[in-house]
């Protein structure tokens, strides 16, 4: 079915906005975020905690943080201009931040690359990565594929590290197309002086190890529960003792391991 759904958008361009608004706002009416794995930021203890949306995108994770945690403050950062400007649109009048650079390692101009094809462009597959950008879009993925349509644009983007903007965060959440490990390397500071809880990719072992050399262990969430050593479906949770304490859920070890309080 989504195989089908991504087809049809991309034969009827004007169609993926439209989807994409509605869905964000019956999710938003069911109080359900788009992943279930971020249900676990309504444990947080903090009543007003300050979330760091690190690759905002078109605003999934801020519209779920928006039911899911209310009062929080929360300052998005997303490179492409064209979702930045839709994001400014959509969430600043509701309080969100929008920082219109990428974050990285050092301040740069970086290349990103975005997939056009059959001339509409597919912002959400946007990369610093060309083999990214370029790979993802494959007849496995898409009926009707005809890879004389598709193409690839560049543009250059401002980043900068994320320790250039003194946030103490509580909630970290990166998702950059196998960025992440730059921005870690850009977020060093801030990551070992605030410990915040950090939601990064599965089952990407660079971003894995990344989080690990800053002090971070890997965890998975499931039904209220997080599993110490556990991998996430989409996103995996990041947490320091100082980070765990931010939360109020039952964690336990990995099988083979025991039960931690």
């Amino acid at each position: 079915m989504k195989k089908l759904v991504r087809s049809v958008e991309l034969l009827m361009p004007h169609v993926a906005d439209k989807r994409y608004d509605i869905q964000q706002q019956l999710l938003r009416r069911m109080g359900k975020p788009w992943r279930p794995d971020v249900l676990g930021l309504k444990h947080l203890v903090t009543p007003t905690p300050l979330i760091v949306d690190i690759g905002a995108n078109r605003g999934f994770f801020l519209s779920a943080m928006e039911t899911i945690a209310p009062q929080a403050k929360l300052v998005a950062f997303e490179p492409f201009p064209r979702l930045a400007s839709l994001l400014r649109k959509r969430k600043q009048a509701g309080g969100v931040r929008v920082e219109p650079v990428g974050l990285g390692a050092e301040r740069s101009q970086l290349p990103l690359y975005v997939p056009v094809y059959r001339g509409m462009p597919l912002d959400t597959l946007a990369s610093m990565h060309y083999e990214e950008a370029a790979g993802w879009l494959t007849a496995d993925r898409i009926h009707w594929f005809d890879a004389r349509k598709l193409k690839v644009e560049k543009f250059v983007v401002d980043v900068r590290p994320l320790d250039d903007y003194g946030l103490a965060p509580d909630v970290v959440k990166m998702y950059a197309q196998r960025f992440e490990p730059q921005i870690v390397a850009g977020g060093r500071k801030t990551l070992s002086e605030h410990q915040p809880v950090v939601l990064a990719p599965s089952h990407f072992p660079a971003g894995d190890k990344a989080l690990r050399d800053v002090g971070y262990e890997r965890y998975g969430y499931a039904d209220g529960t997080f599993m110490r050593g556990g991998e996430g479906d989409y996103f995996s949770w990041y947490m320091t003792p100082k980070s765990l304490a931010r939360l109020n859920a039952r964690v336990i070890d990995a099988p083979g391991g025991g039960q931690a309080a």
